[in-house]
C-alpha cells in the first residue's frame, strides 16, 4: 500500500526542507562526496551563468548536478539565484571558505562573479 500525499502537501515540505537553516556540521557530510567536492569546486572557479552551464562545464546530466546542488545548497555552501528564466549558482562565505581550505580554490584567487561587469564597458 502506498501513502499519497497531495501536492500542496509536498511543496510545504519541499519548502520547509530548502529554507530550513543548515546544521552546523552538514558542510562535513556534504564534502565528504567527490562529485559533490568537484562541483563546488567548478562553482567557485568558472561561477557558470546557469545551472545548464554547470552541467555542461561538468559533463553530468542536469537532474544529477540538480541533486547535487541541492546539497550543497541545504549545507549552505552555495546559494542559487533566480536571473529571470535561469538559476544562478553561487557561492556563499562559507562555501569559498571550505573551496579554499580543500585546495579547490587557491588562496590568492577570488571567486569569479557571474555577473561581475568592467565599468566603462
Amino acid at each position: 500500500m502506498s501513502k499519497v500525499i497531495s501536492a500542496s502537501a509536498m511543496r510545504d515540505r519541499l519548502l520547509a526542507r530548502v529554507q530550513a537553516a543548515p546544521k552546523h556540521d552538514d558542510w562535513v557530510r556534504v564534502l565528504g562526496t567527490p562529485g559533490h567536492r568537484e562541483l563546488l569546486g567548478l562553482i567557485a572557479r568558472h561561477a557558470p551563468p546557469s545551472i545548464g552551464a554547470l552541467a555542461e562545464l561538468a559533463g553530468r546530466a542536469q537532474p544529477n548536478v540538480s541533486r547535487t546542488l541541492s546539497a550543497l545548497h541545504s549545507a549552505g555552501l552555495i546559494e542559487v539565484v533566480s536571473d529571470g528564466r535561469r538559476s544562478v549558482p553561487r557561492m556563499t562565505e562559507m562555501g569559498i571558505s571550505k573551496a579554499r581550505e580543500l585546495g579547490l580554490l587557491p588562496a590568492s584567487e577570488a571567486p569569479t562573479a557571474p555577473d561581475a561587469k568592467q565599468i566603462g564597458s
